[in-house]
């Protein structure tokens, strides 16, 4: 099975989605609540950077499906 990713940045939060291909139906979504914080100004076009500390307390959540 052929997966995408797509990685956006919703407010405070970085949501990923992963999607079958070629059908492009949803099949995964994942929440990192108040992620946004790590972002980094976009150098690239089409990159996020992400920078975090080496541990942390995390908050990762199942998401449903948009």
């Amino acid at each position: 099975m052929k997966v995408s990713q797509q990685v956006t940045r919703e407010g405070d939060d970085i949501v990923l989605r992963l999607h079958e291909q070629p059908s492009g139906r949803l099949i995964g979504t994942r929440v990192w609540t108040d992620a946004a914080k790590y972002l980094r100004p976009m150098a690239v076009k089409g990159y996020l950077t992400l920078m975090v500390p080496e541990k942390a307390g995390l908050n990762i959540k199942p998401g449903s499906p948009a």
